[in-house]
């Protein structure tokens, strides 16, 4: 199962990442909720600016992968900062997914919002226009190779929303 502790005394934008996964993981993969990754078991990062991050830890070992997921407040207190995260509130479930990844939302997504999925490099591997006035999305996800994704949303230049997902097999 993944589980991990994070150590706040490297500074204002510093953090240890401290894996204390259980069942033996052979491999980590950490998604830091600002574009950048890592596969070190207890990785060090420094962030470029105060914000609110969603850190990913996926753990993997021959019987299977594990995700946790936590908000990260650095630099910031309070929730103003935790709602001014995102413009579009978005659920996206089951994180992670093997097949299809769905995605929800409170309020219709406005006209012309396109659906992208990067990969850990930042490649796009998935463009999908949203249907106008979309609630529910449904994404194929069981083609893609299992790791770290950033599922956003975009309409007229402005990002939306983004999520750190998984896809395992």
């Amino acid at each position: 199962m993944a589980h991990f502790r994070i150590d706040d005394t490297l500074g204002p934008l510093g953090r240890l990442f401290y894996d204390l996964s259980y069942y033996e993981p052979a491999s980590w993969q950490w998604s830091f909720g600002d574009g950048t990754f890592s596969q070190d078991t207890s990785p060090i990062h420094q962030y470029a600016q105060a914000g609110v991050y969603d850190v990913c830890l996926i753990v993997a070992n021959a019987n299977g992968a594990d995700t946790l997921c936590r908000t990260v407040y650095i630099g910031v207190t309070g929730t103003p900062a935790a709602a001014a995260k995102e413009v579009f509130a978005v659920n996206v479930f089951p994180n992670p997914a093997s097949e299809q990844l769905r995605l929800e939302t409170l309020a219709p997504l406005p006209d012309q919002t396109v659906i992208l999925l990067f990969d850990l490099l930042g490649r796009r591997v998935m463009t999908i226009p949203a249907p106008v006035g979309a609630r529910s999305l449904a994404l194929s996800v069981g083609a893609l190779p299992p790791g770290m994704y950033v599922l956003a949303g975009k309409t007229d230049g402005k990002v939306l929303f983004w999520k750190t997902v998984a896809v395992q097999q």
